[in-house]
């Protein structure tokens, strides 16, 4: 059994944890829960498949890192009055998908990541608590161009106490320059996580770009984005998956092959699956 003092301390309440969808009935002498939902985190964009020094394809660029995918929403402690015998209906929300890479061979973009999905708490057909899936990484481009960085999603809508939710955590921004990938924002205290590395010394534009980390959730950081190819003739670095509602990390960029061959680039991290917790 897992508890929210088990992250924060307190009084030792008790709760039940869901990681997949399930229903949970009110005991007896119950007359008041708490509700802790985080969505589905977003998954890492993919990185693009570049152009070659040898004059295949348009650029003689390494491919650009992708961002990192944002946590899901995270729903605080909603206070929610229940009677013995009912039913609370509990839908976790998925983890969005890992973007694409670009296509073999041919010159291209990688892929947005996926958005997660809701986590929605309901009573019968009362919904009491609906946390929304985080938004998916921006893809790297073929020419190690772009810079995004994904801001992180609002939340709140009418019914909802505002002070208890909280907007997914933002992924880490892309690199193009001679940087790492952005830091994954802050949610709840926990650190920033930095995204891949770029080489040391960024005096090649036939290098991959670095991509930036997940964003974080309430019970684990985002996936690390993939760090920027430097080796010759090298695909580029897939990002790490999510876990408990965190982003996945971008993809790091394909470095510009020396051949006619074209390298490819890599998958974004798949975002994390979300929790409900019920305390009691």
């Amino acid at each position: 059994m897992t508890r929210l003092t088990d992250f924060f301390g307190g009084n030792g309440t008790s709760s039940v944890t869901f990681t997949s969808t399930q229903n949970w009935t009110v005991p007896a002498n119950i007359t008041l829960i708490y509700v802790t939902a985080q969505a589905g985190g977003g998954g890492g964009g993919g990185s693009g498949t570049p152009g070659s020094t040898a004059g295949t394809g348009t650029s003689a660029k390494g491919s650009g890192g992708a961002s990192g995918g944002n946590a899901g929403m995270l729903a605080m402690r909603i206070p929610v009055t229940v009677v013995q015998g009912q039913v609370v209906a509990a839908t976790v929300g998925a983890g969005g998908a890992a973007g694409a890479t670009g296509t073999v061979d041919v010159e291209s973009d990688g892929g947005t990541g996926g958005d997660g999905t809701d986590s929605v708490v309901a009573i019968g057909a009362n919904e009491i608590v609906r946390a929304q899936g985080g938004v998916g990484g921006i893809k790297g481009d073929y020419r190690n161009t772009q810079q995004n960085a994904l801001a992180a999603i609002t939340g709140g809508t009418v019914g909802w106490i505002a002070s208890n939710f909280s907007a997914g955590a933002s992924g880490g921004q892309n690199s193009i320059t001679d940087t790492d990938g952005g830091a994954s924002s802050k949610n709840l205290g926990r650190s920033a996580l930095n995204g891949g590395a770029d080489p040391s010394s960024y005096n090649n534009n036939e290098w991959g770009g670095a991509g930036g980390g997940g964003g974080h959730s309430l019970r684990a950081n985002g996936g690390n984005g993939g760090e920027g190819t430097q080796s010759v003739d090298a695909d580029g670095t897939a990002g790490a998956a999510g876990v408990f509602g965190a982003g996945g990390g971008g993809a790091g960029g394909a470095y510009a092959d020396t051949t006619s061959l074209l390298r490819v680039g890599a998958l974004g991290g798949v975002g994390g699956d979300g929790f409900v917790i019920i305390e009691f």
